[in-house]
C-alpha cells in the first residue's frame, strides 16, 4: 500500500473480491521506522492507517506494531 498513490481506491477494488466473512492481512511500514522511506509515497502511523482502511470500508480486527512494522488483519464492515 505504501508503494500506491491511491490506497483508498485500491482498497475498495480489493474489497470487490473478498468472500463475505473473507479477512486481508497487510503488512506495513510505519511512520516510525523510517524503513526505505525513499520508496514509499505514504508512511502510515497506526492512526493514519487505520483511518484509510476505515475510509474503503473495511475494518481492523487484529492490530500488531513491531519494531519496523504494523502487521493488520482487516476485514469488511
Amino acid at each position: 500500500l505504501e508503494h500506491l498513490p491511491n490506497q483508498v481506491e485500491y482498497l475498495l477494488l480489493l474489497r470487490q473480491y473478498m468472500a463475505p466473512l473473507g479477512k486481508i492481512f497487510i503488512r506495513i511500514p510505519h511512520s516510525n521506522s523510517q524503513w526505505y522511506a525513499a520508496t514509499h509515497l505514504f508512511l502510515h502511523s497506526e492512526i493514519s492507517i487505520r483511518q484509510t482502511l476505515e475510509s474503503a470500508g473495511l475494518s481492523v480486527s487484529k492490530f500488531e506494531r513491531h519494531e519496523k512494522e504494523f502487521y493488520i488483519l482487516a476485514e469488511q464492515k
